[in-house]
């Protein structure tokens, strides 16, 4: 049952993200005026905008003109309501102590006595939804909006701050690095360090928790523009976007530091095997980063443990390769 429910709640979550994907990159309103078909202009009953029914009721065409309607509107709110089902069984699935069984009572019980997974879920399947909006609009037009980017990156800040949990286990190089004092210029933030642990026990986690999130912020920036100044240089031309320095900025706010410098690098892989694709069929080289971005960082608040493991993996392959 909470399956369905996760799956319900993330068609309609999709069915908005349709909404954004279309308004946002043209500055129109997310609330005003009605959903309209974009051939004929007539606006859209509520029936007829039931999230994938209503696709399939229609046979995916406009009740009024008989226009098709883009398959991206279905695939969207299947995608996101398929993500919100993944989310779940990766995070509060997965957590010690639910229950093998899917009686309702048992599964609403485990959810009031683990808010922190239930929580980290919800925060989960809207981040998700969030990479799924950022990669059709970066797709279509090349930018990530501001409202995306800067907003997301408020949000993470705010999130990290009420739930400091969000962070853990504790960041080495926060604690032991910058607020040691141990980088020179930046000692002063060992005195930031002594006011964390003067304030108390009751609001000094909080603290941490915007501080690891601004941190993460501040390195997926970082790491996204010297990469794109540094391909800037070799190669002439413009490598990345200052749309991809934001949006990875938001990536480090809400996973951290390390998940901002893993997403830079698996989706540079991705980059670099979707790019020879697309270079081979359509002759075009240049292709947006946005959505290998969202990829890789998706793939990190799901599999975290599985791909942290990874360059461990890699050098114990490459040495069986060599030396056996």
């Amino acid at each position: 049952m909470e399956y369905l429910f996760a799956f319900l709640f993330g068609a309609v979550v999709g069915s908005f993200a349709n909404v954004c994907i279309y308004r946002l990159p043209r500055d129109i309103s997310l609330y005003q005026p009605r959903s309209r078909c974009s051939f004929c202009g007539q606006p859209i009953v509520w029936y007829d905008n039931i999230p994938l029914l209503s696709f399939l009721a229609l046979r995916g065409k406009c009740r009024s003109c008989q226009s098709f309607i883009s398959f991206r509107y279905p695939f969207v709110e299947f995608l996101v309501a398929a993500l919100f089902v993944l989310c779940y069984l990766r995070i509060v699935a997965a957590a010690p102590g639910y229950p093998p069984i899917t009686d309702p009572d048992f599964v609403v019980r485990f959810w009031f006595r683990h808010p922190d997974a239930v929580s980290a879920c919800v925060i989960g399947c809207f981040f998700l939804a969030a990479l799924v909006v950022a990669t059709f609009i970066d797709l279509e037009y090349q930018i990530i909006p501001d409202s995306i980017t800067l907003g997301g990156l408020a949000a993470a800040l705010i999130l990290s701050a009420l739930f400091p949990w969000w962070h853990r286990p504790a960041d080495v190089l926060l604690d032991d690095v910058l607020l040691a004092g141990r980088i020179p210029g930046l000692g002063w933030l060992a005195g930031l360090r002594a006011a964390l642990d003067w304030i108390g026990s009751e609001w000094s986690p909080h603290a941490r928790g915007l501080l690891s999130s601004l941190l993460g912020a501040a390195v997926g920036s970082a790491s996204v523009w010297i990469t794109g100044f540094l391909g800037k240089w070799l190669f002439r031309k413009e490598a990345m976007g200052f749309g991809d320095v934001k949006f990875n900025a938001m990536i480090g706010a809400l996973l951290g530091w390390k998940v901002a410098i893993g997403t830079l690098l698996l989706g540079a892989v991705f980059g670099a095997v979707g790019g020879v694709a697309v270079l081979i069929r359509t002759r075009q080289s240049r292709m947006p980063f946005g959505p290998f971005l969202s990829l890789a960082a998706g793939l990190f608040l799901l599999f975290p443990q599985e791909l942290f493991l990874l360059p461990e993996w890699w050098s114990g392959w490459v040495n069986r390769m060599l030396w056996e």
